[in-house]
């Protein structure tokens, strides 16, 4: 595995399976600045790690969208009002802050991945239907972020991603619409 060493040894469950089911360390963010500063996001990493924390978005093995967050200078970091670990594993709706002046909610933005099932799926039944998927070009299918595939528009008239409100294999909210699914309530 690739990365720092600090992620090298803590990011795996304890059967040894990663925690992720895309490679890890592709999308780091850097949140810098804080809290003697403004905030501001870099995607290069700085000259040093201090007053900064590393930010990426994971998708764990089970589907499941979290932000994983490492704070190298074991500053004074808060996650969900409780002290927070070098590492943390953070989930739609946590928070995180350094001090009381600005607090940073996780929220997760979806963006709905519609399109023909890909070619390993076909011949293969749904998961609600049991009903194969098929290469016809009416044939239309909601592609679950976990990898999951569900018949959306068949001229046969299956429409299984209509039908559920969730995904059977990780209960993601099917939404057909790009947008938030949950954002906090600020105070005016």
């Amino acid at each position: 595995m690739q990365g720092p060493p600090i992620l090298q040894s803590v990011l795996f469950e304890e059967t040894g399976r990663p925690f992720w089911s895309q490679p890890a360390l592709r999308n780091l963010l850097f949140l810098r600045g804080l809290p003697v500063e403004h905030p501001y996001i870099m995607t290069d990493p700085p000259e040093g790690l201090a007053g900064a924390v590393v930010l990426e978005p994971v998708i764990l093995w089970d589907g499941q969208p979290r932000l994983l967050l490492v704070n190298p200078a074991a500053s004074r970091l808060r996650v969900n009002a409780s002290a927070a670990p070098r590492i943390a594993l953070l989930r739609e709706r946590d928070q995180f802050h350094f001090d009381d002046s600005l607090v940073f909610h996780v929220a997760i933005f979806h963006r709905p991945q519609i399109g023909p099932a890909p070619a390993d799926k076909i011949g293969k039944p749904g998961p609600i239907c049991l009903s194969p998927f098929t290469h016809e070009p009416n044939s239309v299918c909601y592609h679950c972020q976990c990898g999951t595939v569900l018949h959306l528009h068949e001229p046969s008239g299956l429409e299984c991603a209509r039908a559920v409100h969730r995904c059977p294999h990780c209960r993601q909210e099917i939404s057909f619409k790009e947008g938030y699914s949950w954002l906090p309530k600020l105070d005016s």
